[in-house]
């Protein structure tokens, strides 16, 4: 598994919006394949990715879990889960 799924510090925390679409990049995942596996719209993808407090996603986000073998809390802090 790449560093940013095992590095500490990263994932107590959170990965930020660049650190996400990297390690799709790493992986050969694009936001295109999440939207459709998921069901949504590119748009939809990067606005969960970023956080957007208006979207929330959390369909979406189960799913770049699952992409990138990791835990949704792993990805997202749980202040944003909320």
């Amino acid at each position: 598994m790449n560093n940013l799924a095992t590095n500490d510090s990263t994932t107590k925390n959170g990965l930020t919006y660049p650190e996400i679409r990297a390690a799709l990049m790493l992986k050969g995942i694009t936001c295109r394949e999440i939207a459709r596996r998921a069901g949504v719209s590119e748009s939809a993808v990067t606005q969960t990715i970023k956080s957007c407090y208006r979207f929330k996603g959390f369909g979406v986000r189960k799913v770049i879990a699952e992409a990138l073998e990791m835990s949704v809390d792993d990805i997202w802090t749980p202040a944003e889960s909320n």
